[in-house]
């Protein structure tokens, strides 16, 4: 009698160890999916919007294979929309936050790409300070980004 109560004692303690593991992997799996699903990249550049339209069309249009087809731009905000070599739509939204600070969006195919994203993004801040070099009164103070927002 004894030895039955240790077995299913035991028995259950694993169902509920392997119950609790499973439990832990939807979670995990779920958190995951959801940064994967929104997949977007945004990043707050100092410069103003002017300075940051001209350096992303310049790095969308020398990006290989790359194929702007749309661009449109505001006093608020600009859109650009291109698409890569393997058919991915590219999403590009800048919008003005502060009279000297940008709001870079970057999303790439349906669920997004991160590390083509923080790429495009070094490629934006990259261009944007080669500029500043050339004129040291669009000097930034700071950068910040955030991938997965």
């Amino acid at each position: 009698m004894n030895r039955h109560k240790y077995w299913i004692t035991a028995a259950a303690t694993c169902l509920l160890g392997l119950t609790a593991g499973c439990a832990l992997t939807v979670a995990q799996a779920a958190h995951s999916a959801y940064d994967h699903v929104r997949g977007d990249l945004m990043g707050i550049v100092p410069y103003p919007l002017e300075s940051v339209i001209p350096a992303a069309a310049r790095v969308i249009q020398e990006r290989e294979g790359y194929d702007l087809s749309d661009r449109s731009a505001s006093y608020l905000d600009a859109s650009f929309v291109a698409y890569d070599n393997q058919a991915r739509k590219v999403c590009l939204d800048l919008s003005r936050t502060d009279e000297n600070q940008t709001k870079i969006q970057i999303r790439i195919g349906m669920v997004g790409d991160r590390l083509e994203s923080s790429m495009l993004f070094s490629q934006i801040v990259n261009k944007l300070a080669q500029t500043a070099r050339k004129n040291p009164a669009t000097s930034p103070s700071d950068l910040r980004y955030s991938a997965g927002l």
